[in-house]
């Protein structure tokens, strides 16, 4: 059984064998939460596979930046007790 590598626009991304199943799963993200509206089903060009894809609103990906930079700074500063 051979292996595929995995690309860098691949990383973080379940591959999902079939269109039927990405699609199933970006529905019930959509259901879910109401930031994933723009969740999208695309073959990857790189991998062959199915990817669940799309933008999200700006204010969610600075939000989601600025608190994970907020937590990486509070780590170091803890972590130096």
């Amino acid at each position: 059984m051979t292996t595929t590598p995995v690309r860098q626009s691949c990383t973080g991304k379940f591959p999902f064998p079939s269109r039927e199943l990405a699609e199933a799963s970006a529905v019930r993200m959509r259901k879910r939460k109401s930031q994933h509206q723009a969740a999208q089903t695309y073959r990857c060009h790189h991998c062959g596979k199915w990817h669940i894809g799309g933008s999200r609103p700006a204010y969610v990906v600075h939000s989601t930046q600025n608190f994970k930079r907020r937590r990486r700074e509070a780590g170091e500063v803890g972590g130096e007790d």
